[in-house]
């Protein structure tokens, strides 16, 4: 090791001064998301119907669609963000026109997109 290594040069010492200011408050405003009149989830229970055909039988999954939902409440622009099976696809999007339209009561701007699973289980048999 080199001697000068080890020696610090005063001309290279931090120097600057350190204000001290005070508490800054950040103000984070989210403006109020649609909402769906009832509860999503039932209405998805009552008109999802299992897709036909044998290789659907045991499938389950997800499917992720992502909507538009326009200033007025209405949905469109329905688009699949991960697919689980093409039929479990179309039921999914074909349920989701359904939808009634949306509460939308103070929402600023021209609309905004929404993403929702919709589940596809199937449902034990009860004894």
């Amino acid at each position: 090791m080199k001697s000068y290594e080890n020696e610090v040069r005063k001309d290279t010492i931090d120097t600057l001064e350190v204000k001290k200011e005070g508490h800054k408050i950040f103000v984070c405003y989210f403006p109020p998301m649609p909402s769906f009149p009832g509860n999503i989830q039932e209405f998805l229970r009552t008109h999802l119907v299992w897709p036909a055909g044998r290789k659907n039988k045991n499938a389950e999954g997800r499917v992720i669609v992502k909507f538009y939902i326009d200033r007025d409440g209405s949905c469109s622009q329905f688009k699949v963000l991960r697919s689980l099976n093409p039929s479990f696809d179309a039921e999914a999007l074909r349920v989701l026109k359904l939808m009634p339209k949306w509460n939308v009561s103070s929402m600023e701007g021209n609309g905004t997109w929404y993403v929702l699973p919709v589940y596809f289980k199937k449902q034990k048999a009860q004894q």
